[in-house]
């Protein structure tokens, strides 16, 4: 039976489109379809987490919140667990080598992507094959870094970076996906970390000026049931989401008591779908939106595995201190451990990597593109506003998950 792996925030959009003129579907699924206004306030709580996240496609790795049936990783428990990040590291990067005799790593330039890199690096047997892909920009990010790997680098322009020929190829390609995931979110980048971590409660998220970013979503003429969202927040509204989420981190392995656990929290139980499958999903809309399945076998999100996933839970007091800087600070350790660049273990902060290689914000305007690929099936079947979602498979993946609200 289908479910969803991957969907665009104007999915529910296109359902309703669908519903309102297909005859052929169930009458309980329309209703439950059109009954349903994701983008009023007082709805639905997973596309406000998306929007807090800055994504486009969270899917709930505790099953409390997805609206219909979904595929995702579950989330793992932790037990007696002891491993070191950089342990973790190298056991995942032998582990490809074990399987694989020819690699490529997507190599942004950033914290993620260079301690994945690194690992491989330092596992990888001699009569094997490494081929770091990167930019001028991952250059720019990290230039010590290409100057010491240069020799196992293919440096690309940005569309040539996203071209279809990359998503297609047949080699397995390793990403550093996942690494906010387990380290927390892009939020983390204020400046006073100390104040995000541990003098503020997680209900203060939602005191930030346009934290959801509602004025970046453009409501639209010529749709079904599209409600505007660019005014503020109510007291009540707010107080509603809340209460949807107290309830949602009662699954967490530990109390969620300051807005950077309730970041991490977030990112880590909904966003790793959309990571692990939004550069190549993107490289299909960019590129030629004819192409309509994915091999999602071939692409490989570095951290997305247990291990790193019970690390992130044991060790939550690891990923900050007081300082923006130390964010991701066990991960730049790792990479000091090799390259002794000092510099970078004690300085390096988080940077946008794909927004940054996709120029004149074409990232943004793409999340709220009503053509793009607004669904992907966990086969790797995409659809968009030209391709449907055919009858059968829409009652499929209503069928199991009912709309719960």
């Amino acid at each position: 039976m289908s479910s969803v792996y991957y969907y665009h925030s104007t999915f529910w959009q296109q359902l309703k489109n669908l519903a309102s003129t297909n005859t052929k579907l169930d009458a309980n699924t329309v209703s439950q379809i059109m009954s349903f206004a994701p983008m009023s306030k007082s709805d639905d709580t997973l596309f406000w987490v998306g929007r807090l996240l800055n994504g486009i496609s969270a899917v709930d790795r505790t099953g409390m919140l997805n609206k219909f049936k979904t595929n995702y990783v579950p989330i793992p428990t932790v037990g007696d667990f002891n491993k070191s990040l950089g342990q973790i590291c190298l056991e995942t990067a032998e582990q490809y080598w074990v399987d694989h005799d020819y690699l490529e790593v997507l190599w942004s330039g950033g914290i993620d992507s260079t301690a994945a890199t690194l690992a491989l690096l330092e596992t990888k047997p001699t009569a094997k094959k490494l081929v770091i892909v990167c930019t001028q920009d991952s250059i720019n990010e990290y230039p010590l870094f290409y100057d010491l790997y240069k020799e196992f680098c293919q440096v690309l322009t940005s569309d040539e970076f996203f071209s279809i020929d990359r998503v297609n190829t047949s080699a397995t390609v390793i990403t550093g996906d996942g690494g906010d995931q387990i380290f927390g979110s892009q939020l983390v980048v204020v400046d006073d970390a100390d104040l995000y971590k541990t003098k503020s409660t997680w209900h203060g998220l939602f005191d930030w000026p346009n934290v959801f970013r509602q004025n970046t979503i453009k409501p639209t003429a010529n749709t079904v049931n599209r409600i505007s969202v660019v005014e503020p927040w109510t007291k009540e509204e707010k107080n509603h989401l809340i209460e949807k989420l107290e309830q949602h981190i009662t699954a967490c392995p530990f109390p969620i008591v300051s807005c950077f656990d309730m970041a991490w929290w977030l990112n880590f139980s909904t966003k790793l779908n959309y990571v692990a499958v939004r550069i190549p999903v993107v490289s299909v809309d960019k590129f030629n939106q004819s192409q309509e399945t994915l091999d999602l076998t071939k692409r490989k999100a570095f951290y997305l595995n247990d291990d790193f996933q019970r690390w992130s839970i044991a060790n939550h007091d690891l990923k900050i201190s007081t300082e923006s800087k130390t964010y991701k600070q066990p991960a730049k350790d790792f990479i000091y451990s090799i390259t002794g660049d000092a510099d970078y273990a004690v300085n390096k902060k988080k940077e946008p990597s794909t927004p940054k290689l996709l120029e004149d914000g074409w990232f943004g305007n793409w999340k709220k593109d009503l053509t793009a690929n607004y669904v992907m099936l966990e086969d790797g079947r995409m659809f968009n506003s030209t391709r449907h979602l055919s009858t059968e498979l829409i009652e499929e993946i209503f069928k199991v998950n009912m709309l719960k609200d």
